[in-house]
């Protein structure tokens, strides 16, 4: 294929069929071959998120996209983190408020960072979770919110291989 651009794009059951395919950002990052990255998508009614790490130019990026008509249409991405991203992007919902998950380079290690995000963009307080490998034996870390607690399920290497680990905090905790 001549053409190896990754962008994000959505398409919607409607009564009539399937949709025709919405792009959810205009990213043109061309990378050939598969990225191990994929999007998050979450949803509750006609609110429709979607997160994902594109490293087209300027360079590696968390973004968000926010439909709240069901998917048929997405504003303009919000900048979630543009430090060194690897990716692995994950994705809640608390309300309305978007929770994401991503992991970071710090140094020759990873961190999984966290944020609250509001439909209109706003953020809140960029939070480290934990370290753990940038290796792709890694994994992507999970995020699931149940009983008003986000919980999280990650990948943990170390000498003695892999260990699946796993936390909680408290939802409201997580400040916009």
């Amino acid at each position: 294929m001549d053409d190896e651009v990754r962008d994000i794009y959505a398409v919607r059951r409607t009564p009539s069929g399937w949709s025709q395919p919405v792009r959810v950002g205009a990213d043109d990052w061309e990378i050939p071959g598969c990225p191990v990255n994929g999007p998050a998508i979450a949803a509750a009614g006609k609110l429709v998120t979607v997160a994902w790490f594109t490293a087209a130019p300027p360079g590696p990026r968390v973004q968000l996209a926010v439909s709240s008509d069901g998917g048929a249409t997405f504003g303009k991405p919000i900048l979630i983190d543009t430090g060194k991203p690897l990716g692995r992007v994950d994705l809640v919902l608390d309300g309305t408020d978007a929770i994401v998950s991503w992991m970071s380079l710090v140094g020759e290690n990873a961190v999984i960072r966290l944020r609250r995000v509001s439909p209109k963009g706003k953020m809140g307080n960029l939070l480290a979770i934990a370290a753990t490998s940038a290796a792709r034996g890694s994994g992507f870390p999970r995020l699931a919110v149940m009983g008003g607690r986000l919980h999280m399920a990650w990948v943990e290497e170390g000498d003695q291989g892999r260990r699946v680990r796993m936390g909680s905090l408290p939802v409201k905790g997580i400040a916009p």
